[in-house]
């Protein structure tokens, strides 16, 4: 008997389905997603609701029973097996299991070296192994089949070099992400750094919150995957200096840089970066103490062409001004998300945003308290396409406008553009649609006349884009 997943491959879609759905009479398979679909287009009776397959008119379906091969990794996933047990399954039984499971303290030890033992898989995930060790990866990794093209061991607290040199050898050299992301002070990222050279398709490196991480193990990593790196999150990494970040700039098509919380990193390393990297499309910057965002703002004007997400909250010198330098220029305008959170900002940068910013999605403004209820909706209600809005612990935004704005965003992302949301007080009263450029007010004169744009001015405010929103309170 093959135990084999494809026959709960959906022949529409192509996706793997746990159970697939039998059309009555003529008894063609499909997925629950597109029997929905398909009867969602047509109405009961109608006679376009054929089968896909044979084109016979179809009366209802029936639920497949499921397949052996599912009970079973269903029974692996609730209720773990000894590695006597384990050691009974097929290879391919237990691939599946490992891409399903969601409780990693029970990865380790003699179960771990059974669940791997000649396993060929694409992912090797053992996310969350809070109880594996060192000497569990030098044993297993190297009963590995085939080499993984990516490795996930986000979460291991006591994941060290030792643990994880063992899987670098079996992955290279097609491993192409890499996710060590783990608060650990024993990894040092020298053996990755002894490994860069036979790593020659890594793509994706995340060594975030490695609080051990050293800064000349992190500059022979860069030099042996400069011409490979696109994206990097080294995020709560303390240790690292403004030499290390420094040394980034020999990676030249890099795209996505997370450097939050590096409480040693300057000013001038990151604008020698953002200068050598012309393909930089995501920056994160927040936290960094010694930072100045209003230089950080200026680099980015300057040189990130293709800038799409920038993130500098909680950075010192960011005002109106320095808002207005980044949106006005050509790395502002293909914004689709900003974070500026705890920023000296008033209504004269949301006005800016709104006009400049065509694509932006995602603005987060928390605890940015020159900014009044009157401007945050305003803004909201004429900016079509954003989707996310933070703008918690805003001092002068009450509750009341908060959920205004959360309601119009739903409105929105359910395609009701059409339906203006309601009022939720006496303070959402005045229509803004006649004041486009509102003045600066206080909470409790701005809140009675920010509200009802999205009552009133639905039709302004509701030709935007569908999505999955929300407006974080």
């Amino acid at each position: 008997m093959s135990l084999s997943l494809s026959s709960q491959d959906c022949p529409i879609c192509c996706q793997q389905r746990d159970t697939l759905q039998k059309l009555q009479p003529c008894g063609h398979s499909l997925c629950e997603q597109c029997v929905s679909r398909l009867v969602g287009l047509t109405h009961e009776g109608s006679p376009k609701r054929r089968c896909p397959f044979c084109r016979q008119p179809f009366r209802g379906f029936l639920r497949n029973p499921i397949g052996l091969v599912e009970l079973c990794v269903r029974r692996l996933v609730r209720y773990p097996l000894s590695p006597e047990e384990l050691r009974r399954f097929p290879p391919s039984l237990r691939a599946q299991f490992l891409a399903r499971n969601s409780n990693g303290r029970m990865l380790y030890g003699e179960r771990l070296v059974e669940l791997l033992r000649d396993l060929s898989v694409d992912t090797l995930k053992l996310s969350g192994a809070i109880n594996l060790r060192s000497d569990d990866l030098v044993i297993a990794a190297p009963l590995l089949a085939t080499a993984p093209r990516q490795v996930i061991l986000a979460g291991v607290p006591m994941l060290d070099d030792r643990g994880l040199k063992p899987v670098l050898e079996a992955a290279a050299p097609l491993l192409e992400h890499l996710d060590a992301s783990c608060p650990s002070e024993k990894l040092s990222g020298w053996c990755i750094a002894d490994m860069a050279q036979s790593l020659p398709n890594l793509v994706h490196l995340n060594l975030g919150e490695s609080r051990g991480l050293e800064s000349e193990a992190f500059v022979q990593i860069v030099q042996g995957l400069g011409a490979s790196l696109r994206f990097l999150d080294v995020k709560q990494c303390r240790k690292l200096n403004s030499a290390a970040i420094c040394s980034l700039t020999v990676c030249k098509r890099l795209q996505q840089v997370c450097l939050s919380g590096l409480c040693k990193l300057e000013t001038a390393a990151v604008i020698d970066l953002m200068a050598a990297c012309r393909e930089l499309r995501s920056l994160d910057v927040m936290r960094c103490s010694r930072l100045s965002g209003a230089e950080v703002i200026e680099g980015a004007a300057a040189h990130c062409q293709e800038l799409r997400e920038l993130s500098v909250g909680a950075l010192p010198d960011i005002g109106d001004q320095e808002v207005l330098e980044l949106v006005m220029s050509t790395a502002g305008s293909g914004l689709q998300a900003l974070n500026i959170s705890d920023a000296e900002i008033t209504r004269s940068s949301l006005l800016a945003i709104q006009r400049h910013c065509p694509d932006l999605r995602r603005l987060d403004i928390s605890y940015c308290h020159g900014v009044t209820e009157h401007s945050m909706v305003d803004m909201v209600t004429f900016m079509p396409t954003l989707k996310v809005l933070n703008c918690r612990g805003c001092r002068f935004i009450k509750e009341n406008a908060m959920f205004f704005v959360a309601q119009l965003l739903s409105t929105r992302a359910l395609g009701l553009e059409e339906v203006a949301p309601q009022k939720l007080s006496h303070s959402a009263s005045a229509p803004l649609a006649q004041k486009p450029l509102p003045g600066t007010s206080s909470s409790g004169g701005s809140s009675g006349s920010s509200g009802s744009n999205g009552g009133s001015g639905g039709s302004g405010g509701s030709a935007s884009a569908a999505g999955d929103v929300s407006s974080s309170l």
